[in-house]
């Protein structure tokens, strides 16, 4: 079950297999190296509701966090069954979460005390916090992982484990613990044909992240993920069996919305409209989608206490589906930051709290699509009408 305990890789889909009413559909696909992007549902509904979880790596919180609610529905009965069908991805980056996950048990091992885990949690946001505020290319998480490479990831993965040491040769001892790649060093989340460094990274001017030199060249694959890993562009396995599972839904189903989770922030991030003449998803965003967006994040806000954030982007695969599937989500969930550990901080209650407001919105976040996907589909039948 999980808990307020770090799990890795091989735990969390322990847990996974002992669920027995949310049931395990067949795999949306694998990735590149052979591991299976795990499906599941919940429910037998008309309306379908696709919630993932891992985008990145080291936003292990959004797994436990999703597979904590799947936890819960597999016991209580949170939305009605008959109305509705939820999808689950709890696990969208199964290489990356191998990687980064193994990387904690060479420095915390799955049977330490509780109260060494969380100053070990809080130890490294005092970490993340010095490296924000003192810029320099060796960082001081680094320090903490230093000596930590492939060898932690052992036998039993070998081709993932030749792909990272090849990527991480080039980066800082220590790098290992920033993963938020897939196994070949790519960012499922800026993965997208739209993403404005596609020229830059054809050209092979190096792109570092937030404009400072340090240590991670994001145009070549690397720990936090370049944009393709090909000559050109395409999408990766993930990203590939993610984008036909909603095409999917919506051709065979009713899909009224999604959630999308990531780590840090508090933010519920909602698409408010569109910039560009050129905007690659959608050319315009109606007066009923923007209404049916900002309700359901709103619904969504009043549970959690979360941030609104208006989303007008659209160069990543999260904003492609805000822009493409109306009622779509992006959750930023913890509220201290420092990936992969500072979520898990549980001072005065703050991972528990963490739990127990994002479970009371999900009911009404839920039925609140559901009323605003019916609404704009009988608006929009009325304007052709007219």
């Amino acid at each position: 079950m999980v808990t307020n305990r770090i799990l890795d890789y091989k735990q969390l889909n322990e847990c996974l297999d002992r669920l027995k009413n949310v049931h395990e559909e067949t795999p949306i696909g694998t990735t590149q190296f052979g591991f299976p992007i795990r499906h599941f549902t919940y429910g037998r509904g008309e309306n379908h509701v696709i919630i993932t979880a891992g985008t990145h790596a080291t936003e292990l919180i959004s797994n436990h966090y999703v597979i904590h609610l799947m936890e819960r529905l597999d016991r209580q009965d949170l939305i009605d069954k008959d109305k509705y069908t939820l999808h689950f991805i709890p696990i969208l980056n199964p290489e990356g979460t191998i990687v980064v996950t193994s990387a904690i048990r060479a420095k915390l091992k799955s049977d330490c005390p509780y109260e060494e885990e969380q100053n070990f949690c809080k130890e490294w946001y005092k970490s993340c916090k010095y490296d924000d505020e003192n810029p320099s290319e060796l960082k001081k998480k680094h320090e903490i992982f230093r000596g930590v490479g492939t060898d932690c990831l052992g036998d039993s993965y070998e081709e993932l484990k030749s792909s990272v040491a090849k990527i991480l040769k080039s980066f800082h001892d220590g790098s290992i613990i920033q993963w938020t790649a897939n196994g070949n060093g790519v960012n499922l989340n800026d993965n997208s044909p739209a993403n404005e460094y596609i020229e830059l990274k054809k050209r092979g001017i190096p792109r570092y992240l937030n404009g400072a030199p340090d240590g991670l060249d994001m145009s070549v694959p690397n720990p936090l993920g370049t944009i393709y890993s090909k000559d050109e562009f395409s999408y990766e396995k993930e990203n590939e069996s993610l984008l036909e599972l909603y095409k999917k839904i919506n051709t065979d189903a009713r899909l009224i919305g999604s959630i999308i989770f990531h780590s840090c922030g508090g933010l519920v991030r909602y698409l408010k409209g569109v910039e560009g003449k050129n905007h690659p998803w959608k050319s315009d965003i109606s007066p009923q989608e923007i209404r049916y967006n900002e309700n359901v994040a709103k619904a969504y806000a009043k549970h959690t206490g979360y941030r609104l954030l208006e989303t007008k982007a659209y160069n990543t695969i999260s904003s492609m589906l805000e822009s493409i599937y109306p009622g779509t989500l992006l959750i930023e969930l913890g509220q201290i930051r420092g990936n992969p550990f500072g979520q898990f901080i549980n001072d005065n209650g703050l991972y528990d709290k963490m739990l127990s407001t994002n479970d009371a919105a999900i009911g009404d976040v839920i039925k609140t699509m559901c009323e605003e996907y019916i609404a704009l589909y009988d608006e929009t039948k009325k304007t052709k009408r007219n």
